[in-house]
């Protein structure tokens, strides 16, 4: 195919852009959720913790990892509105 011929204003072509930022987009935040599991879990404290203590800390670094997943979200999101507006 040449790439003359592709039409790059097109809906399609927009479309086939945005799509692929997505997509790359919800790798990325698979790959940071899945490699950050261990981490999260706590399956080793640093020192005996009680388990009140322990659930406190896994709900909050939970929560970090849900931010850091949010402002990625939110980059992707920007990242493929500004191509479909190009």
């Amino acid at each position: 195919m040449s790439p003359l011929s592709i039409d790059t204003t097109s809906m399609s072509f927009a479309l086939g852009e945005v799509f692929g930022v997505l997509l790359v987009v919800g790798g990325v935040l698979t790959l940071v959720w899945r490699l950050s599991g261990p981490w999260r879990r706590v399956s080793v404290p640093p020192r005996p913790l009680p388990a009140v203590q322990l659930a406190q800390l896994r709900a909050r670094r939970r929560n970090i990892v849900l931010g850091v997943l949010a402002l990625i979200a939110l980059g992707g999101v920007a990242a493929a509105v500004s191509s479909y507006m190009r």
